[in-house]
């Protein structure tokens, strides 16, 4: 008898023939106490065949006390197993919460992402365009007046000694030490000298005639450097110790100066500048260890070109190519595609800060002035240093490439400039006078004048006397 009861409470626990499990279980309805008192007098009817009534009664008690007992334990874990579902709903309401949230996040990051690259796409494109240059204003490489000069300046240096002489010594500019220097000639024929001193301004003379000064007054430090533009001269670029880059516009016909942008974007003390030769666009270097291209004609960023591990001091463009080259305290010289503000290649070999750096407009030359009193020449085909010229006694400073490429002027602590003969690279001239460091050089563009600046507070002018061979 207790086995048929075992067996008819079983069935609610039972479905098709299969024992459910305990969320199965769940889903069904507990046993009523009809159903219980049901199964109890089935039970009692089956006890009625026994002969005697008070051990039939005694027998019916202790069954039916059981089956209570068996119910109670049921009626326990039914109650458990109603608990567990609803832990089980919560939970799963709580997951189904928490996927949507993580789809609405996914789908706003996918949105993001994509705005992301379009923006950067468009950036991109406008600096494509930014950047093009027309075919018809692109040399061939070298054009026919480029070939013209380096044969000239070739033969120059193959058969004859280039013997410089001091031009010019300008002692009554500057306050302060003159930590740059560049020239250019303007619209009017007329050559131009810009310096960039420690005291504050930037002064712009005629080389040939120095008592008519434009002084340029803006910045509030001292400043690193000097450049006038490519596309126009009367443009120049001041940096300086107060994380600014000023632009000035020059009146050669009333000898006045104008300062019509300020470029603010570094975090710290401006040291170099470059312009581009075919845009608007001009490149400045950092002690926060960047460089930042600027669009001149808008004042705006184009790209910042982040990689360095140290101040970045010096910046050049490449004057027939894509790159951009800067050096840093770091002893490495990158080079960048502006485009889309990749390092290409890190030239390493210098053992102490580099402060110099230029480009040959013909060739593919590019020279490093380091501290460690060394300027590396790299072949950028290949990327490899072609030539390491070890002359001066002190750490090298500001280099620049003659115009035609055959020549490279280098500055020196050692207080000189030193010419090089770009084909044997071997030292050609030596030009003393300065009593302190020489830090900037520049040429002219015919490149038969070079200017030097120097913590003596001084500029100097030099030109060469050509003399052949065989009157030495």
């Amino acid at each position: 008898m207790w086995t048929c009861i075992l067996q008819r409470l079983h069935l609610t626990l039972v479905q098709n023939g299969e024992v459910l499990s305990p969320v199965q279980a769940a889903t069904h309805k507990a046993p009523t106490d009809t159903h219980i008192r049901g199964v109890a007098e089935e039970a009692a009817g089956q006890t009625q065949n026994v002969d005697d009534p008070l051990e039939e009664l005694a027998l019916a008690k202790k069954e039916t006390l059981k089956v209570q007992n068996v119910l109670a334990v049921i009626g326990d874990r039914w109650r458990e197993l109603l608990i567990d579902k609803a832990k089980l709903r919560q939970r799963v309401n709580q997951l189904e919460e928490e996927t949507k949230s993580l789809q609405a996040q996914l789908e706003m990051e996918c949105r993001a992402k994509e705005a992301a690259e379009v923006k950067a796409k468009e950036a991109v494109d406008e600096a494509k365009k930014l950047y093009a240059v027309p075919a018809a204003t692109l040399p061939r490489t070298p054009s026919a007046e480029l070939r013209r000069s380096v044969n000239k300046y070739d033969t120059e240096v193959a058969g004859l000694s280039m013997q410089w002489q001091l031009d010019l010594t300008n002692t009554t500019m500057h306050s302060e030490p003159i930590h740059g220097i560049a020239m250019a000639q303007q619209a009017d024929g007329s050559v131009r000298i810009a310096t960039a001193s420690w005291d504050q301004t930037s002064k712009v003379v005629r080389p040939t005639d120095d008592s008519s000064v434009i002084e340029l007054t803006g910045h509030t430090h001292g400043l690193y450097a000097v450049d006038f533009s490519h596309l126009r001269p009367s443009l120049i670029g001041t940096v300086s110790s107060d994380a600014c880059c000023k632009l000035w516009e020059l009146d050669t016909d009333r000898e006045l100066g104008s300062c019509v942008g300020t470029l603010k974007g570094h975090r710290d003390e401006v040291n170099g500048i470059s312009f581009h030769r075919q845009n608007s666009w001009v490149a400045t270097a950092s002690d926060d260890m960047t460089a930042i291209i600027w669009d001149t004609s808008t004042e705006t960023i184009v790209t910042q070109l982040t990689g360095h591990k140290a101040v970045v001091y010096g910046v050049c463009f490449q004057p027939l190519g894509p790159l951009v080259a800067t050096v840093s305290f770091d002893y490495t010289c990158k080079l960048w595609d502006p485009r889309q503000a990749k390092v290409v290649k890190s030239l390493e070999g210098h053992q102490d800060d580099i402060i110099g750096v230029d480009m040959s407009a013909v060739g593919n030359l590019l020279a490093t002035g380091s501290d460690d009193t060394t300027c590396c020449i790299w072949d950028i085909r290949n990327w490899q240093a072609a030539s390491v010229l070890r002359d001066h006694t002190q750490e090298v400073k500001r280099i620049a490439f003659s115009p035609a490429g055959s020549m490279l002027a280098t500055t020196s602590g050692d207080m000189t400039v030193r010419l090089f003969n770009m084909r044997s690279f071997e030292c050609i001239s030596t030009l003393k006078g300065h009593t302190d460091h020489v830090f900037d050089v520049c040429w002219n563009s015919e490149g038969n004048m070079l200017a030097s600046a120097s913590h003596d507070k001084t500029w100097r002018l030099w030109s060469p006397r050509l003399t052949s061979r065989d009157d030495l």
